[in-house]
């Protein structure tokens, strides 16, 4: 069995994700990050739900920033999920084999 991720993840995917399903943590669900995707659908509906009697205005309001800053983090959150696979794949030189074969 191979250590290197075989279903990595593709930028146009989470930016996808990001922007049409975005308020519903579909991207965060789809990197991985399961516990803040669950946030910030429980934070989606609630606000639907508060939406009756005003207070669910602030909901959405956060929502919003939060799936604005996600546009920023997704990219660094793709580069730390390639840079694992890149490391998997690459063989490691390390000083003990470069001085045995001398």
């Amino acid at each position: 069995m191979s250590d290197v991720n075989e279903n990595p993840k593709t930028t146009m995917v989470a930016y996808l994700l990001w922007f049409f399903l975005g308020p519903w943590g579909a991207h965060r669900f789809y990197m991985g990050r399961k516990g803040s995707g669950f946030g910030m659908l429980g934070l989606m509906i609630g606000s639907i739900v508060l939406t009756a009697v005003a207070v669910g205005l602030i909901g959405f309001l956060a929502v919003f920033v939060w799936w604005v800053v996600d546009a920023f983090l997704l990219h660094k959150w793709l580069k730390e999920g390639t840079g694992i696979v890149a490391d998997a794949v690459s063989p490691t030189t390390t000083s003990d084999s470069t001085s045995q074969a001398a």
